[in-house]
């Protein structure tokens, strides 16, 4: 409910309740790093993750809102970045968390409430283009959000690695539902330090060693 009123106050704000038009768009939600749908990271390593947008030349939304799931702790979030005609932490912005409230350690306390799902790290991204003064502006295709990520940097809390999936759930142009898919999960490859690994190797030719003696 909450998302469909988000949608209707910015129509209503923008004198254009009754003005809209049909939507027939077939889009695709992706999340790359780089141009690439993996990225390998140390211990402390940050790096930006591009969600995209992509579909037909014809194809616009003016409204978003979207989950970002996690499969394992180990990620801050630093910070995101709407592209416009979205404005990142304007009055439409209703992101969980907020711009304002970071970076912040993502768990499964992050995002709870009625409708979302329990023991799940996940984000979720809600925004309408454009701002009260003006009927909401479309958007077409390419970056849609840009969020900045750092990779923990105590590597005995940290996974081999952290799968990041997109779970696109409502977008529309005006009032109408625009269909949204879901691409490929982005993978983050967690690589041990050099520390750690060395620290790793003498701990197993240690053992080794015990096993001969005996």
């Amino acid at each position: 409910m909450r998302k469909f009123q988000m949608m209707a106050t910015a129509a209503i704000a923008a004198g254009v309740s009754s003005m809209v038009s049909p939507a027939s768009a077939s889009y695709t939600l992706s999340a790359l790093s780089a141009g690439a749908s993996t990225v390998s990271l140390a211990p402390g390593d940050s790096f930006t993750l591009s969600i995209s947008l992509m579909g037909d030349v014809d194809d616009v939304h003016t409204s978003a809102i979207f989950r970002t799931v996690f499969s394992a702790s180990g990620l801050t979030l630093l910070g995101y970045s709407w592209s416009a005609p979205y404005i990142t932490g304007g009055v439409f912005d209703d992101s969980t968390p907020s711009a304002s409230s970071l970076p912040l350690f993502l768990t499964a306390e992050t995002l709870q409430g009625s409708g979302y799902p329990v023991d799940t790290i996940d984000i979720e991204f809600s925004n309408v283009t454009g701002d009260t003064s003006a009927p909401p502006p479309a958007f077409a295709s390419g970056t849609l959000l840009t969020l900045m990520l750092q990779l923990d940097s105590n590597s005995a809390n940290l996974p081999s690695e952290i799968i990041i999936d997109l779970l696109p759930d409502t977008f529309a142009n005006g009032f109408t539902p625009v269909e949204v898919t879901a691409g490929q999960a982005f993978e983050v490859v967690v690589v041990p330090a050099p520390a750690t690994a060395l620290l790793a190797l003498i701990a197993t030719a240690a053992i080794s060693r015990r096993r001969r003696a005996n």
